[in-house]
């Protein structure tokens, strides 16, 4: 009976040191699929971009067909799509779709929900008043991934800089590489 209770109170104690460790792995472990699937979607944007010769826009979507005006959350989804040149009689077409995350993460980016890459393969922003619909980028969009509970040390943050140039942050890392520094928080 003593060896019982022994054997017990053992695997509660690793059961209580180790269920803590293994939530944060899987947390960490989803977070970074998340944030691996978006970088892979925003390279892709950019090399289409370059070799197609035409602007490609990655948005975030709700429906899986077209952007979602005013929308914050890169967590619902987002696609890649084609923009053809206004008069150039070309339909735009998705490219790719990747649908809402599966769990409670979030991603956002402040007031960004669409980043353009152009034929030379830089950042911008969609634009009506630009005759190929694509305005530079004034600062870097910096897309933060976290979990629900936003626990220190599970996180990231994807960059996009002004000439295209894509980059992952660990969360409270700064990238001073950048013309304009950015911290991850």
């Amino acid at each position: 009976m003593v060896e019982l209770l022994v054997v017990v109170a053992i695997t509660a104690i690793l059961l209580t040191i180790g269920i803590p460790s293994y939530t944060w792995t899987i947390t960490n472990y989803r977070l970074s699929t998340e944030t691996n699937g978006l970088v892979g979607n925003l390279q892709y944007a950019r090399s289409e971009a370059i070799r197609q010769g035409l602007p490609v826009q990655i948005c975030i979507s709700t429906n899986g067909t077209s952007c979602a005006a005013g929308a914050t959350s890169w967590a619902s989804g987002h696609i890649v799509i084609t923009m053809p040149i206004a008069g150039s009689g070309q339909v735009p077409t998705v490219m790719r779709l990747q649908g809402a995350f599966t769990g409670t993460d979030t991603a956002t980016a402040a007031g960004v929900s669409a980043v353009v890459f152009n034929r030379d393969g830089f950042a911008g922003v969609p634009s009506a008043v630009s005759w190929n619909g694509f305005t530079s980028l004034a600062a870097p969009v910096v897309i933060t991934l976290h979990d629900a509970a936003n626990s220190a040390g599970v996180g990231s943050c994807i960059v996009v800089n002004q000439i295209g140039q894509i980059s992952v942050l660990a969360k409270g890392a700064s990238d001073r590489t950048n013309p304009i520094p950015v911290t991850c928080t």
